[in-house]
C-alpha cells in the first residue's frame, strides 16, 4: 500500500481540493441539476503548483473547466425511428484524475483547465422566492 503526504506536480500541474455540494443546491426553489449533492464544485482552492505555471498560487481559489474530463455517451435504438426518438438519450460523466494525500481526495489538473483566478468567499444564498398562490381563484 502506499501511503502518500506530499505531492509535488511536475510541469504545469496543479493540485487543487475535491470539494462537493453537500446537498442540492436550488435556484427559486428548483433543483440545478449541475449541483447536487455530492457532486464537485465548479470552484476550488489550489494546494500545490507545478514549476512551470504563472500566475496562479497555492491557496488562491479557481474557477475549474471540466471540458476536457467528460465522457458523452449518446444511446441510441437504431432499428426503429419511433424508439429513436423515445428512447435516445446523452448521458455525461467526468473522469477527473484525482490523487489521495493523507486519506483526502484533491483533483489533479493542468493549468490550461483553470478558467479563471477569483477572490471571494462562499455565502448561503438566501431564501429562494416562492410562487404566491391567490386566495380566491376565478374560474373563467
Amino acid at each position: 500500500m502506499l501511503k502518500i503526504t506530499k505531492i509535488y506536480p511536475k510541469f504545469t500541474g496543479i493540485l487543487t481540493t475535491m470539494n462537493k455540494y453537500e446537498n442540492d443546491v436550488k435556484i427559486h426553489g428548483i433543483i440545478d441539476s449541475t449541483k447536487t449533492k455530492d457532486t464537485i464544485k465548479e470552484y476550488q482552492t489550489v494546494v500545490a503548483v507545478g514549476p512551470s505555471v504563472h500566475d496562479i498560487k497555492v491557496g488562491d481559489m479557481v474557477m475549474i473547466n471540466p471540458a476536457r474530463y467528460a465522457d458523452v455517451k449518446h444511446k441510441t435504438n437504431p432499428n426503429s425511428l419511433r424508439q429513436s426518438i423515445q428512447t435516445d438519450t446523452t448521458e455525461i460523466t467526468y473522469k477527473f484524475n484525482v490523487v489521495t494525500m493523507n486519506d483526502v481526495d484533491y483533483l489533479y489538473l493542468q493549468d490550461n483547465d483553470i478558467m479563471y483566478v477569483f477572490e471571494g468567499e462562499e455565502v448561503e444564498d438566501e431564501e429562494p422566492s416562492q410562487i404566491v398562490v391567490p386566495e380566491s381563484k376565478i374560474i373563467i
